[in-house]
C-alpha cells in the first residue's frame, strides 16, 4: 500500500516524529493542537492567547489563517514567533490535505482507545492481547449490527452535521452567471462554489466531505438535495463494509500448540521506581473535570446544610453534632 494515502495524528513525541518521517515520507503528519497549547502555555499564558491559537488552528483557508496569525502577533510577538516555528501543514485546517475527508484537530481517537484498554494494559503481553482482541470482537459486532438497523442512505451523525449546514445556508445569498461556479455571499464573506468539482473556497466541503453552508445554499438555489453531495465514505454501506471483517473466537491458551523453544527471558526493567504505576492519563489543568462517571463533581461548590441553613457542611454533620 502506498504511503501517500496515510494521515497521522500524534502529540509530537520525539520518537514518533522521525519514525513517521522515515517510514511514511509522503504521508500527512498532523499534530494535536491540545498538546501544542500545553507547551505553548508554559510561556504564553492567558485565555485570550489560547483562544487566538485555536482560531488559527480552526481557520479553513489561508486568508483566514493569515488574519488570525496577524491578530496573534498584535497580541504577543513572542507567541507569534513560537507558533510560526511549527509548520502550518501540521496543525491548522487551512493547510491540511483534502483527500482524507477529516478535519479533526485532536487525537481523541487514541485517548478513547487507551481509556478502553486500561485494565488490559496491567496484564502480561499475552493476556493483554487476548483482552483487547475480545473487546474488538464485541465492538465490531456491535457497530455492524447497529448500523444494519439504520434506514437512511447515510450515517445518522453525518446527517446531523449536514442539518447544521442547512440551517446556516439561510444566511447566504447565491448568485449565478452561467457554468458550474456560483458566488455565495454571507456574514463571513464571499466565496466561490464549484458544483461540478464539489469545491468551495472556504475548503470546509473538501476537508470534511460534507457540504458547507455555502455549498448548501448553492444546492438549494438549484433545487437539489444536499444529501446527494455527501462523500461516499459516509454511506451506511461503506460503514458496514468497513466492519464486515469478523474476528473469530479462539480457544484458551491451554489448547494452543506447545513450543519446543526455551522460555523467553524478559528484559531488565527500565524504571525501578517504587510505588503504584500510573494508569490513568494525567489531565491538564484546563481540561474539563466537571463530570466523573456521569456525575457532576462537587469540587469548588460550597455545601449548604438543609437543617440549619449554614454553609460549609451538610445535614449529616449537623445530625452528628446534635447526637453528641
Amino acid at each position: 500500500m502506498d504511503s501517500h494515502i496515510w494521515a497521522f495524528m500524534t502529540d509530537r513525541q520525539k520518537g514518533l516524529m522521525p519514525a513517521i518521517a522515515e517510514l511514511f515520507p509522503y504521508s500527512e503528519h498532523r499534530y494535536c493542537v491540545r498538546h501544542i497549547h500545553t507547551n505553548f502555555r508554559n510561556t504564553f499564558r492567558g485565555k485570550a492567547l489560547k483562544d487566538q491559537l485555536w482560531s488559527c488552528a480552526k481557520a479553513t483557508y489561508k486568508a483566514t489563517y493569515d488574519r488570525s496569525m496577524e491578530n496573534l502577533k498584535d497580541m504577543s510577538v513572542g507567541a507569534f514567533q513560537y507558533i510560526q516555528k511549527i509548520e502550518p501543514k501540521h496543525w491548522t485546517r487551512s493547510h491540511f490535505q483534502s483527500q482524507f475527508k477529516c478535519d479533526i484537530l485532536l487525537n481523541n481517537l487514541c485517548e478513547v482507545f487507551n481509556s478502553q484498554i486500561l485494565e488490559a494494559r496491567t496484564k502480561g503481553i499475552i493476556t493483554m492481547n487476548e483482552m483487547i482482541r475480545t473487546q474488538l470482537m464485541k465492538r465490531i459486532q456491535k457497530r455492524r449490527d447497529e448500523m444494519k438497523k439504520v434506514t437512511t442512505t447515510h450515517c445518522p451523525r453525518i446527517l446531523k452535521k449536514l442539518e447544521r449546514s442547512k440551517q446556516l445556508s439561510w444566511f447566504y445569498t447565491t448568485t449565478w452567471s452561467g457554468g458550474d461556479k456560483y458566488q455565495v455571499l454571507g456574514p463571513d464573506g464571499q466565496f466561490v462554489v464549484d458544483k461540478k468539482d464539489w469545491y468551495c473556497s472556504c475548503r470546509r466541503w473538501q476537508l470534511s466531505g460534507i457540504p458547507c453552508g455555502h455549498a448548501v445554499s448553492m444546492l438549494y438555489y438549484n433545487r437539489e438535495k444536499p444529501e446527494d453531495y455527501l462523500h461516499s465514505c459516509y454511506e451506511v454501506r461503506t460503514f458496514i463494509d468497513t466492519y464486515r471483517h469478523i474476528l473469530n473466537p479462539t480457544h484458551d491458551k491451554d489448547s494452543w500448540p506447545k513450543s519446543d523453544q526455551c522460555p523467553i527471558i524478559p528484559p531488565e526493567p527500565v524504571n525501578n521506581r517504587r510505588g503504584r504505576r500510573t494508569i490513568l492519563r494525567r489531565r491538564e489543568m484546563d481540561e474539563n473535570r466537571g463530570f466523573t462517571k456521569g456525575k457532576v463533581s462537587k469540587k469548588g461548590v460550597k455545601n449548604k446544610c438543609s437543617m440549619c441553613g449554614a454553609t460549609g457542611h451538610n445535614k449529616k454533620i449537623s445530625w452528628a453534632v446534635n447526637q453528641i
